[in-house]
């Protein structure tokens, strides 16, 4: 290893030397500035190596078509998602999420078109379980205060991807935010992937198999009192898989979520 070591005790008014040594061995007698250019080179050379290092470490997202190569995740179907629609059908599904306390979360709204258009959603809000899944309409009035209690129940954990949008249309629709949100992009940056993981990403790598998500559906009316069964798989499968990533996650006991 090289290092400056004083060539000798400096007096008033003198100048003071160096020696670059490797271990017990001198190598070369330097005057201070040399010296110095001498210690900001190997500084530079030493970053260059640490960015190097970092730029292999760093993780490539799979590409769609990448992804589209893997087989189905597991998705839940038609008969595991339940829209309620009375007082009771509500109570009913808040006292099942608030008993396992940990469930898949996720919005949708109707999409806007015209420049300038401000979305006045969310237009559905969906939680899922470990078994089944709840799809909230907004347009149902009944829907409001069961979501907005659950919405402020800091117990239940709510698992999503890129929950800060959700979170600010949440809080101007209703006026409140929701708390109990863990937003799992953030733990996918810390194990070094380069770009934004979303949920088609995150299934490739936890589970490596194909989440498909259909633009078509994507950009269909969420406003509608009838939701199809293509929309009620979409939404409900997007809080589930949220679900099932996370779970996978706790089983890695270096990974802090």
């Amino acid at each position: 290893m090289l290092r400056f070591v004083p060539h000798q005790q400096p007096t008033v008014g003198a100048s003071a030397s160096f020696w670059l040594t490797s271990g017990p061995q001198k190598i070369l007698p330097l005057k201070p500035k040399l010296a110095c250019l001498y210690i900001l080179s190997f500084i530079e050379l030493s970053l260059v190596k640490q960015l190097i290092v970092w730029s292999v470490m760093r993780k490539s997202v799979p590409t769609i078509l990448e992804t589209k190569q893997l087989p189905d995740f597991n998705y839940l179907g038609l008969d595991k998602i339940i829209v309620p629609v009375t007082a009771g059908e509500f109570a009913a599904t808040v006292s099942h999420i608030e008993s396992v306390k940990l469930v898949g979360f996720d919005t949708e709204s109707r999409p806007t078109f015209e420049k300038g258009q401000v979305s006045d959603g969310p237009h559905v809000v969906q939680f899922a379980s470990e078994s089944q899944a709840y799809i909230f309409q907004l347009c149902n009035p009944e829907s409001h205060n069961p979501l907005l209690f659950l919405l402020a129940a800091e117990d239940i954990k709510k698992i999503g991807f890129d929950l800060g949008s959700d979170r600010k249309l949440l809080l101007k629709k209703f006026g409140m935010l929701p708390r109990g949100l863990v937003d799992l992009r953030p733990v996918f940056k810390r194990q070094g992937y380069r770009n934004t993981v979303g949920i088609r990403a995150a299934i490739a790598i936890v589970f490596n198999q194909q989440f498909h998500k259909s633009k078509h559906v994507t950009m269909s009316n969420w406003g509608s009192p009838t939701l199809t069964s293509n929309q009620l798989l979409y939404a409900a499968n997007d809080a589930y898989a949220a679900l099932r990533v996370y779970l996978q996650l706790l089983n890695n006991p270096d990974e802090k979520i």
